[in-house]
C-alpha cells in the first residue's frame, strides 16, 4: 500500500483544518498510536475502517486518501485555516460566545463533531455549545452538549437559548405558548415561568439535539 503517499495526504489534511495528530484521534475515537504511524508513514497496512473514517471526517475519498487522485484545491489554500469548515463538524462555541455567534462562527475556537440527522437548509448557521455546570441536571447534566439552530422559530415545548438584557451569557429555557400569550418555563421547574419580552430578551436558538457521554 502507498503508505508515503497516505502519509503526505494525512499531514496536509491535518494541516488544512489545523488539527494535530492527537486531536483527529480524539475527534474520531481512534488509537492515537495509529493516527500518528498514518501520519509519519511508519504503518504498512492501514485497516479500511481506519481510512473510511478519516475519509469521511474530512470529505474526501479513499482514492483521494491514498494519493492516487489530487485532493481538491481548497485544501491547499494559504488561507485555508481561515475559512476551512470539516464536512462533518460545526463550531463548538460557549455560552458566553453564543450571544454573538455570528461574529464567533467567522473563526471558531473549537469543531464539534456532527452530521445533520435530517435536511437543513441553513446548516452554516447551525453550531454546539458545552453545558459547564449543573443548573440543567438531570435532564441536560454537566458537559451535554447542544447542537443549537439559530434561524429555527420555536414550537411550544421548545428548549431555547434565551439571552436576557445585561446578562453576559445565555440560559437554557423551555419556550411555551398558549395563543398570544408566550413564557419561558425554568428546566428543573416549570411552575416558574417569565414571560416572552422581547424588548429585554433575545432567542439566540433552538435546541435541535443534545449528546451526552456517559465515560470520559
Amino acid at each position: 500500500m502507498r503508505t508515503i503517499s497516505l502519509m503526505n495526504v494525512v499531514k496536509q489534511l491535518l494541516a488544512c483544518a489545523d488539527l494535530t495528530a492527537n486531536g483527529l484521534a480524539k475527534l474520531l475515537k481512534l488509537p492515537t498510536p495509529t493516527v500518528h504511524r498514518l501520519a509519519t508513514g511508519e504503518v504498512e497496512d492501514p485497516r479500511i475502517s481506519t481510512l473510511i473514517l478519516i475519509a469521511d471526517y474530512f470529505g474526501v475519498t479513499i482514492d483521494q486518501l491514498m494519493g492516487r487522485k489530487k485532493l481538491e484545491k481548497h485544501f491547499y489554500s494559504k488561507n485555508i485555516n481561515q475559512n476551512f469548515r470539516l464536512p462533518f463538524s460545526i463550531p463548538l462555541l460557549t455560552l458566553r460566545d453564543a450571544c454573538k455567534f455570528r461574529t464567533h462562527l467567522q473563526n471558531p475556537p473549537h469543531w464539534f463533531c456532527w452530521q445533520s440527522n435530517t435536511d437543513y437548509d441553513d446548516d452554516e448557521k447551525i453550531f454546539a455549545v458545552k453545558i459547564q455546570n449543573n443548573l440543567y441536571d438531570p435532564l441536560f447534566a454537566q458537559n451535554t452538549v447542544l447542537i443549537i439552530n439559530p434561524e429555527n422559530a420555536a414550537k411550544n415545548g421548545d428548549y431555547v437559548l434565551v439571552n436576557f438584557d445585561d446578562d453576559a451569557a445565555p440560559v437554557l429555557k423551555r419556550y411555551m405558548s398558549e395563543g398570544k400569550n408566550k413564557y419561558f418555563c425554568t428546566i428543573n421547574d416549570e411552575l416558574k415561568t417569565t414571560p416572552y419580552n422581547q424588548k429585554e430578551m433575545i432567542m439566540v436558538g433552538v435546541v435541535i439535539e443534545a449528546y451526552r457521554n456517559f465515560r470520559d
